[in-house]
């Protein structure tokens, strides 16, 4: 019997759930600790000792996409562990989910509050905003994870390779990896409201966020779903944005 909000997975497997998510917890408090900027009591100080030149760009995608990857990465680590396939999923994706949420703001409000002169601010992202964008890619984890168990479940069809072949002229693939049919559903469903643009069009395009080699990892399941690309061109396919050719160099 498990529990409602996660799976018995064993005291010494939480513990090592605990220990991944601590290493999580460093890596990303490194980066958005490099996010940092002084605040406008640090600006007043130094402007009274030197000109330090003019102040730094707000970086808000960047910032979001930081977030968003570090919620992504601790949600993995748990889900992870989760059995599959198993009716359970989606509830415990859920409180996953909410824990991780609040672990992340948790982690950002120690951050701001460690130093007065430093802060996430200059990029213009409110606690709720920040809180948001966490609650965007918990919708899509939950779903993902949801989707795995239900394809799991399912009779598998015949398996076709994915190559950059069969992919290039818009065959729709099936894999027995979940993630594999994930991307390919998202695919589709992109495809389907776009007006079937051709692929080539997708990795060319100046507003996708990737590239040729790039595109192709991530179709075949080899690109892994937390790295900066793949959260980029999922974030262009999910928002059914239209390619836009890059600009040819004179």
């Amino acid at each position: 019997m498990d529990d409602m909000d996660r799976p018995k997975l064993g005291s010494d497997v939480f513990e090592q759930i605990e220990s991944e998510m601590h290493f999580q917890d460093q890596r990303f408090w490194k980066k958005l600790r490099a996010m940092q900027r002084p605040t406008s009591l640090a600006i007043k100080i130094e402007s009274l000792t030197l000109d330090d030149g003019p102040p730094p760009p707000a970086l808000p995608v960047k910032l979001s996409n930081i977030i968003s990857e570090y919620g992504l990465a601790l949600i993995e680590v748990e889900a992870s562990k989760y059995p599959r396939p198993h009716p359970g999923r989606r509830r415990w994706m859920t409180h996953l989910t909410q824990r991780t949420e609040a672990r992340v703001m948790d982690i950002i409000e120690r951050l701001e509050t460690r130093d007065p002169l430093l802060s996430l601010e200059h990029h213009g992202l409110s606690r709720s905003q920040m809180l948001e964008v966490l609650q965007t890619y918990s919708t899509w984890a939950i779903d993902m994870y949801a989707f795995e168990s239900k394809i799991k479940e399912e009779k598998q069809p015949e398996s076709v390779p994915v190559t950059e072949k069969t992919a290039t002229h818009e065959v729709t693939t099936f894999d027995t990896d979940p993630e594999v049919e994930r991307r390919n559903a998202l695919l589709n469903d992109y495809k389907v409201a776009t007006g079937n643009p051709a692929n080539q069009r997708l990795y060319q395009a100046r507003n996708s966020g990737i590239h040729k080699p790039q595109f192709y990892k991530w179709l075949k399941g080899t690109l892994p779903s937390t790295s900066e690309t793949a959260l980029n061109f999922e974030r262009f396919l999910r928002e059914k944005r239209p390619p836009i050719a890059r600009t040819k160099r004179s």
